[in-house]
């Protein structure tokens, strides 16, 4: 049976002596290497993190939101300056005048319109006068999507009229049509208010139109927002006309949105 041996190195007498020394330039020399590495490791970040902040990333980009402010809503408050439109007097003493109330409801729908993001324009903002013409030519001139022309009706006969009546172009435009019906829709919804007739036309003419329809490139419709010789038109507009404009703005959204 092989006996198990020990083996041992021999290092030379006379090299003994020497051999501490040895061991401590041994180690030495590995402390120098690593050491090295770890300051040429640094070097190498350093130079990486000054050649990032050298390029200038682009900022972040985000969508873009497209409100309806892609939608351009002329309004038009009918009559002004030199003409009052429709009056209601007592005897010799003035009641009212259609401009004013026309003007009234303007600037309230345009607040409504302006709320749910549409970009709107106004033929006047003031008690100023511009022919039908000017105003056709303004809804042009501003590329409007739309045109409503607000005012109110009037009645000279033995018994009382009243409620909401629209006009749109003689030739019964399918989109005029149709927003003068969404525009009813929501009058209809407030319950108090009398609905008449959309017509073509004009009074006097139904092969005729008035110039803010026919003299535009948009849907237009004219809006006769009660009459001004109606007692109970007159309060329901006073009371309401707030919620006339935004029914009014309803009726425009649903229209492009709806």
């Amino acid at each position: 049976m092989e006996q198990n041996r020990t083996s041992r190195i021999f290092i030379p007498f006379w090299f003994r002596p020497f051999l501490p020394v040895g061991i401590i330039l041994l180690l030495a020399c590995s402390m120098v290497g690593l050491f090295g590495r770890a300051a040429i490791g640094k070097a190498e970040a350093a130079q990486v993190s000054a050649a990032n902040e050298a390029i200038e990333l682009p900022a972040p980009t985000f969508p873009t939101p497209t409100p309806q402010t892609r939608y351009t809503i002329c309004l038009d408050p009918g009559h002004g300056g030199e003409d009052p439109g429709s009056i209601l007097t007592q005897g010799e003493q003035l009641l009212r005048r259609e401009k004013d109330d026309n003007l009234r409801l303007a600037l309230a729908t345009k607040k409504e319109l302006e709320k749910m993001g549409f970009r709107v324009i106004l033929t006047q903002d003031d008690d100023s006068y511009l022919d039908t013409t000017e105003r056709a030519q303004f809804a042009n001139e501003n590329d409007a999507d739309l045109l409503i022309s607000l005012h109110r009706n009037m009645y000279a006969g033995p018994e009382e009229a009243n409620g909401i009546e629209a006009w749109i172009a003689h030739n019964k435009p399918a989109e005029d049509y149709r927003l003068c019906r969404l525009l009813f829709q929501q009058f209809e919804k407030l319950g108090y208010m009398d609905l008449r007739e959309i017509r073509t036309g004009t009074m006097m003419d139904p092969q005729d139109d008035y110039n803010v329809n026919g003299l535009t490139n948009m849907v237009s419709c004219i809006l006769e927002m009660g009459f001004i010789t109606s007692d109970r038109d007159n309060e329901l507009f006073d009371a309401y006309y707030r919620d006339y404009a935004k029914a009014i703005a309803q009726g425009v959204e649903t229209y492009f949105n709806g």
